[in-house]
């Protein structure tokens, strides 16, 4: 018997996350009106991808860095 995956539980859980991520900038929207919330929310979703983007290279760094880290440290344990 295979496991479910994603439940109610997650799936509210997201739909909550977003709502509430939303929700300091809904009295700014307000204040402006609705022709900014087209470009707003391109504005947060490329910036949201972009962090993403990011993140993958730092950790990208950081292996390479922790690979040459174990490589010295094999490095000098065998030939020393």
């Amino acid at each position: 018997m295979q496991l479910k995956k994603y439940t109610w539980k997650s799936y509210t859980f997201l739909i909550v996350s977003i709502f509430v991520t939303i929700n300091p900038f809904l009295s700014i929207l307000e204040r402006v009106g609705v022709n900014y919330v087209v470009p707003f929310a391109y504005f947060i979703v490329t910036f949201a991808v972009i962090a993403i983007i990011l993140a993958v290279i730092d950790l990208c760094f950081t292996l390479f860095n922790t690979a040459i880290i174990l490589f010295f440290l094999w490095f000098s344990y065998h030939f020393t």
